[in-house]
């Protein structure tokens, strides 16, 4: 069938983390065991997805990895791939800078995940950034949200990336991706504010092209929200 120039792209917010609860700067902030449950709870209902995503797109920080892992566990003819433009927005703080992948504390997650190792792109995460990849550099971001005048640009790199999301989505070859992601990129590029682990469903359209590149544009539109499951039983609780 001829690609109608239109994708479906399901971001999912992730589950409660600890940082949500303590409203303390964790740095890489983990799931609560009431967030690991909230995205459990996707497993059979992200498994009938109608389109089934072919492709997960991962923001590279513990909460959302864990939250992928768990939500698409069922989900098998979806790849997993760490998205660097999927990324939090606010990177002054240390619950989004993420951690890189020779550190323990992140191959120990992986571990210990379903799913885990099937990850891909982790290896790019350990490499510098560049002009192909710009949005990872935990170090580096640490160091400037400290200095004078770092935090505003880091700002200002961080929208840049959040609006590199849905060109990023649409150089894929799938034409149904999930995004596991994190309230403020879901809430720039939609206006939708969901809650922990609820799905916004989209459609990404294919636009014009831009520059001398050659690549498309794509424009990201809201179309509903689906509640977590587990979000949905503590409701009627």
């Amino acid at each position: 069938m001829a690609f109608a120039g239109v994708k479906t792209v399901y971001l999912l917010r992730h589950g409660e983390s600890e940082q949500n609860v303590s409203g303390l700067d964790e740095p890489d902030t983990v799931l609560t065991v009431r967030g690991t449950a909230q995205a459990a709870s996707w497993r059979d209902e992200a498994a009938a997805l109608d389109p089934a995503p072919e492709l997960v797109l991962i923001s590279p920080l513990r909460r959302t990895l864990r939250t992928a892992c768990c939500a698409f566990e069922r989900c098998a003819g979806a790849r997993l791939r760490v998205c660097r433009e999927a990324r939090e927005l606010y990177w002054h703080c240390a619950q989004c800078r993420g951690c890189c992948p020779d550190q323990g504390e992140l191959a120990e997650l992986l571990c210990e995940l379903p799913r885990g190792d099937e990850i891909e792109g982790l290896e790019e995460l350990d490499e510098p950034p560049d002009e192909r990849r710009p949005w990872w550099d935990p170090a580096g971001e640490a160091a400037l949200a400290a200095a004078a005048g770092g935090p505003s640009v880091l700002a200002k790199r961080a929208s840049e990336c959040v609006a590199a999301l849905p060109n990023a989505i649409g150089r894929q070859a799938e034409n149904c991706v999930a995004v596991v992601t994190s309230w403020g990129v879901i809430s720039q590029l939609t206006g939708v504010g969901p809650d922990n682990c609820d799905m916004v469903r989209c459609e990404l359209t294919r636009k014009g092209r831009r520059g001398q590149s050659g690549e498309y544009n794509w424009k990201l539109e809201a179309r509903d929200t689906v509640t977590a499951p587990y979000n949905r039983d503590e409701e009627r609780d």
